[in-house]
């Protein structure tokens, strides 16, 4: 019963229910896609062969009549879902066009609407709809306004600003080791977004591919953690920051590779991968696992940058050597194998939107929004952040955790993660680096986010006095808060409480749940000197009316506190006196009034005698 109400409620909201045919049940018709798609696939690569037409539901509409379409905004429930951040390509909402698809078979489409007879119109019963959207978690997330980031508009809207600010930023050069990176406008500029309900948004050139170069390491650790665990991978590479280059020869004091985010510590990480299968098999079980990362999207790989890594890589056979004469790889290993899985690796080509996608699986504990498959172990991911944000960003690494606070990797083609844990992951590409060889824009980025939002790991902290916007909360939810806050301060008399709030900027006109203000709360504690300091910022009349019809004033009569009966008295004159209001004071309250100055007069004759 619970969750038929909980239905009933979701399409009310939205004006999905239709009015009573005598002659059959209530239907709706959606219009949808053309699909060419195997629905039953999980290969997204599948996603742009269909039609782009959106999904229409076109309701209230009685399947005998013809004229009874409401507002366009609210019949679109593809426009809904992409207002929150769902978009059409996403697999989950793929599947409940099938599912629509599906349920529409076994309706008939013979009807006096020539709309609902074409071949992309389905028309289901509401509790079909009910039904399609009950397998779907995330619609129901959207419409009860539940998704991690609820305010998405205004979220997406602060990142636009960023996004607009840095597109001016010319500063840096693109790398030019090989010729596939000198190549690259350094222009290119992009932002992507995915949270870990599957919110997603990009801009700039987002469809741009480029090789995940160096972003590949934290991908390939957290891989080989799921797969062999943290105890073995450890034995091979330590965990500390080598406070070195990058590419530096050196081994810490154990005789292994500082950490798994440098090159020496990446090839050896890269060698732990399937060890003894054959390099094609390690290449493919790879791109496989990139792939999951990426929800299926677009992960594929580069041959002539690989070829070009390889043919430049003096540095890293050197160090590949080095490592190989202390016993840094494991038992079975092939030496040059590795190398070249390692290039592979690097070498594997993606684009923004797919990046971002890839960063939410490890921001969402391991497991892809979109496809809600576990992809690599809780703990992997815990092991895989805790060293990107202390290594990841080649020798700024330890700046950066000091002034982002989030764990982060970037590479030498310009791309860069950034993981909001339990929230949300963002890649950003831009060629242009500095001279430590991160992406000034990326950089710079991450910066201006964690000014205007409380993502940085220390934002958290009680008793912060900082402004920053946290957009995991509802704007209405804030003010709620707030005002219960204000409320539960008056009731206890704390005075000082009381005018932070206010003099914050807080909705004093605001009411709790039975329509008490802060007036009401005030005048029923008795406490004059905090209603004074409240009637001051009080902009409407000073007589609200809870849900029971009671006022400030009656409050204050019934309550005997003739300090807040004069105060408000006062108010009210002068609330009527400025033209706001032709009112007179209620008749049952003058009474009161009266009976309470005898009363008090009373009291002073009694204590006077």
């Amino acid at each position: 019963m619970k969750f038929r109400l909980l239905i009933r409620g979701i399409l009310l909201k939205y004006k999905y229910i239709l009015p009573l045919s005598p002659f059959n049940k209530r239907m709706l018709s959606i219009k949808l896609p053309r699909l060419d798609v195997d629905l039953s696939s999980d290969d997204s690569s599948q996603l742009n062969r269909y039609n782009k037409t959106p999904v229409e539901v076109v309701s209230p509409l009685n399947p005998l009549t013809v004229n009874h379409v409401i507002g366009a905004d609210q019949n679109n429930l593809m426009e809904n879902l992409a207002l929150k951040g769902i978009l059409k390509d996403d697999p989950r909402i793929l599947k409940m066009l099938h599912a629509f698809k599906e349920e529409g078979r076994s309706v008939s489409l013979d009807t006096p609407d020539p709309q609902l007879n074409q071949v992309d119109d389905v028309l289901v019963s509401k509790e079909s709809f009910a039904k399609c959207i009950a397998q779907n978690t995330i619609v129901n997330k959207v419409f009860k306004n539940q998704l991690i980031i609820p305010e998405w508009k205004a979220f997406t809207g602060q990142i636009t600003k960023i996004f607009n600010e840095l597109r001016d930023v010319k500063d840096g050069k693109t790398a030019s080791y090989i010729p596939q990176l000198a190549r690259v406008n350094p222009d290119k500029f992009a932002i992507s977004i995915c949270t870990i309900d599957g919110q997603r948004q990009s801009w700039g050139d987002f469809d741009s591919k480029f090789c995940l170069q160096s972003v590949s390491k934290a991908f390939t650790y957290a891989v080989v953690l799921d797969e062999l665990g943290d105890e073995y991978v450890h034995r091979y590479v330590g965990t500390e920051s080598s406070g070195r280059a990058f590419n530096k020869i050196i081994l810490d004091k154990d005789n292994k590779p500082h950490n798994p985010m440098i090159n020496a510590g990446a090839i050896v990480v890269a060698s732990l991968l399937k060890t003894t299968d054959p390099l094609s098999e390690r290449f493919d079980h790879a791109m496989k696992r990139m792939k999951e990362f990426a929800g299926n999207g677009h992960v594929s790989f580069n041959n002539s940058v690989f070829l070009s890594e390889r043919e430049t890589a003096d540095r890293n056979y050197a160090l590949s050597y080095y490592m190989r004469e202390h016993g840094c790889f494991p038992e079975g290993s092939k030496h040059r194998e590795n190398l070249d899985l390692y290039f592979q690796l690097c070498s594997m080509e993606t684009t923004c939107d797919s990046l971002a996608i890839m960063a939410a699986t490890l921001a969402n504990g391991g497991v892809c929004p979109l496809t809600e498959k576990r992809v690599v172990s809780n703990t992997a991911v815990r092991d895989t952040l805790s060293l990107m944000l202390s290594c990841g960003m080649y020798d700024y690494s330890a700046r950066f955790a000091f002034n982002v606070g989030l764990p982060s990797k970037s590479g030498v083609s310009g791309d860069m993660v950034l993981i909001v844990p339990n929230v949300m992951g963002i890649a950003v590409y831009s060629p242009r680096l500095d001279e430590l060889g991160n992406t000034i824009r990326g950089v710079k980025f991450a910066e201006k986010l964690v000014e205007i939002f409380n993502f940085h790991h220390y934002d958290s902290l009680i008793f912060n006095e900082s402004n920053k916007i946290d957009p995991r909360i509802k704007n209405i939810d804030v003010e709620l808060l707030n005002i219960c806050n204000l409320l539960h301060a008056i009731n206890n008399n704390d005075f000082d409480f009381v005018k932070k709030y206010i003099l914050a900027g807080i909705l004093l006109e605001e009411a709790d749940y039975d329509g008490r203000t802060a007036l009401h709360i005030a005048a029923a504690t008795g406490n004059a000197e905090i209603l004074e300091y409240i009637l001051r910022y009080w902009k409407v009349t000073p007589d609200p009316k809870d849900i029971y019809g009671r006022t400030p004033l009656s409050d204050a009569i019934y309550f005997n506190h003739p300090d807040c009966v004069k105060l408000l008295q006062a108010a009210k004159q002068k609330y009527l006196a400025n033209g706001y209001e032709n009112e007179a004071l209620d008749s049952v309250q003058s009474e009161m009034i009266k009976k309470m100055n005898f009363l008090a007069i009373d009291n002073n004759n009694d204590s006077s005698s």
